[in-house]
């Protein structure tokens, strides 16, 4: 645990065997450490209230135009647009977006 408050291990992926500085919590949490925990806190609820973000079953990418929206994701360079496969390439973009439609989760049940 404790990425929620930027925790890290140094690397460590097997920090049980430690009883040292590596495994114990500092729970006098830093202004900015609270910042993160709070940020976490209200991404967590962000996710409850929208169930596309609570899918079911992985992203097909598949044409679903009769429900409204081309694919069930969509991934978008810098500038906006979808990203095409040789975009995929290029070495010097650092960032991308997520378009997640909210009709396309067909998956509810009873407890949404």
């Amino acid at each position: 645990g404790g990425d929620e408050i930027g925790r890290t291990q140094m690397g460590n992926n097997n920090a049980y065997c430690q009883d040292n500085a590596t495994s114990w919590y500092d729970w006098d949490l830093s202004p900015a450490d609270e910042a993160l925990l709070d940020f976490t806190r209200q991404i967590i609820d962000f996710r409850k209230e929208h169930p596309a973000l609570r899918r079911r079953r992985f992203f097909r990418g598949q044409h679903h135009e009769e429900h409204g929206t081309a694919t069930d994701v969509a991934w978008l360079r810098p500038d906006g647009a979808e990203m095409a496969h040789d975009d995929w390439k290029i070495g010097w973009i650092r960032s991308l977006g997520v378009l997640i439609p909210g009709d396309e989760v067909h998956d509810v049940d009873a407890l949404g």
